[in-house]
């Protein structure tokens, strides 16, 4: 009697914990968020202009909900790594947003879409290229509409699949066209983990 007293109490108690577990999750039952690709990114809300870009033009072709097949692919945008913030100072919030070009030749591009406001829409301005299976981390609009890009890029030896090179790059609108400002190397245990 007293051994089944025991494993009663104990299964009441292990049905609590799995009750407040499910119920309460807190940090540790979260799903990170991930890119187009499957890569880990940093969770943030999505910038409300977001909304007008998912089904307009990138680079001539037509998405709908932010994607497009075409005969080299699909291409995808990642509202999870966009930026709003005003690009040309005219006080209008501009967008960013990273777009995963999936090629049928076996390639995977990450580029930069940019989209400038009129107010009530948004038009495409161009891309930037970013690199072939790069892993884009953060993407922010700053101070002077200075965009900011934390990615992971190659190092010689590495694989094609497996960036190890942790950077930021900076880029701005001048006269219509978005310029490179530079590229730094990060200290690679300020790095989120790629994996």
């Amino acid at each position: 009697m007293k051994k089944t007293s025991y494993i009663a109490s104990a299964l009441i108690i292990v049905a609590v914990l799995a009750l407040g577990y499910f119920l309460f999750p807190g940090e540790k039952n979260q799903k990170a968020a991930v890119d187009g690709a499957g890569n880990k990114v940093q969770a943030k809300v999505i910038p409300q202009e977001y909304a007008l870009v998912k089904d307009i033009s990138y680079d001539g072709i037509k998405l709908t909900d932010g994607k497009a097949v075409t005969a080299d692919g699909m291409i995808t945008l990642m509202p999870e790594l966009s930026a709003a913030g005003d690009l040309n100072a005219d006080g209008k919030n501009d967008l960013v947003v990273v777009s995963y070009e999936d090629q049928n030749q076996g390639q995977s591009f990450r580029n930069l879409a940019v989209y400038l406001s009129s107010g009530e829409t948004l038009s495409y301005v161009g891309k930037i290229f970013l690199g072939d299976t790069v892993r884009v981390r953060e993407v922010v609009i700053g101070e002077g509409g200075v965009i900011s890009i934390k990615m992971y890029t190659h190092k010689p030896d590495d694989f094609l699949e497996a960036p190890t090179h942790y950077v930021e790059e900076k880029y701005k609108m001048a006269n219509g066209e978005v310029i490179e400002l530079g590229r730094v190397d990060l200290p690679a245990e300020n790095a989120e983990k790629a994996n």
